[in-house]
């Protein structure tokens, strides 16, 4: 078996009966702005950014299809600078913690391999809203290519032999892992809302139906990120399936080198 074929394959077991098409549209709209920022948000005092040295963390924890579960910990080193118009968090990716079953070893050194810092520097305005990754806007972001790992990925599965059915299942898992269908939330580093959630109706290709919940859940210190949790629930008629993003901020408890 081919390397690229071999990656194809691993993504797709990992991901195998869940996602549609349909369902990554869904999830990435509502991820984006269906659970938007309160407008509060505009009549909040301007936002105070923590001072020195900080480091956020991010948890990614999906559910696979058998219930096993797979754990992607990222921590990042960052600082607030004040900018014309609000912030700009600078950053770098620090440490990387991959927990997966012992059959995904080969998912796990892909991900352990992933330099993710490619958003930073992230703007943020007088508000504490998240209005560029990177130098793009957040519809520019959401729009550019993927980060190198995952297009190496892609090319991999690409050039395997996995039929196209197989292949665009494929393609459509590993854009998921990679963080492609959903993006930062726009108040990640000042939540509007303690707690919110919406779900939606989804419709099947097989003709079934489901439904895709997004739940937010955030607390704050000093008026800015203390921890911040979204949960993506999609039941399609079978045992619900889950994937929890969470971010937390505060000082480094180690020096940063």
């Amino acid at each position: 078996m081919t390397r690229g074929s071999a990656i194809a394959r691993l993504r797709l077991r990992v991901f195998a009966g869940g996602m549609a098409g349909s369902v990554l549209a869904l999830v990435a709209g509502m991820a984006a702005g269906a659970v938007a920022p309160m407008p509060s948000a505009e009549r909040a005092p301007a936002f105070q950014a923590p001072r020195g040295a900080q480091v956020l963390t991010r948890l990614l924890r999906r559910q696979l299809g058998d219930g096993a579960v797979l754990e992607a910990t990222r921590r990042y080193a960052v600082t607030f600078t004040p900018v014309a118009g609000g912030y700009r968090v600078d950053g770098r990716q620090i440490d990387v913690r991959i927990d997966a079953p012992a059959r995904l070893a080969a998912l796990a050194a892909i991900e352990r391999g992933r330099q993710d810092d490619a958003m930073f520097p992230i703007l943020l305005d007088v508000h504490g809203q998240i209005v560029a990754f990177s130098g793009r806007t957040l519809a520019e972001a959401d729009g550019a290519p993927g980060h190198a790992a995952l297009r190496e990925i892609e090319t991999a599965i690409n050039a395997s032999s996995i039929d196209d059915g197989g292949r665009a299942q494929a393609l459509q898992a590993a854009r998921l892992m990679a963080g492609r269908v959903t993006r930062w939330p726009r108040d990640l580093f000042r939540p509007t809302g303690a707690e919110r959630s919406e779900t939606r109706a989804l419709a099947l290709p097989d003709g079934g139906d489901g439904t895709v919940t997004v739940a937010i859940r955030a607390t704050l210190r000093d008026d800015a990120l203390a921890r911040f949790e979204r949960t993506v629930t999609t039941s399609t008629g079978g045992e619900p399936r889950t994937s929890t993003e969470t971010w937390w901020l505060g000082r480094p408890s180690v020096a940063i080198r």
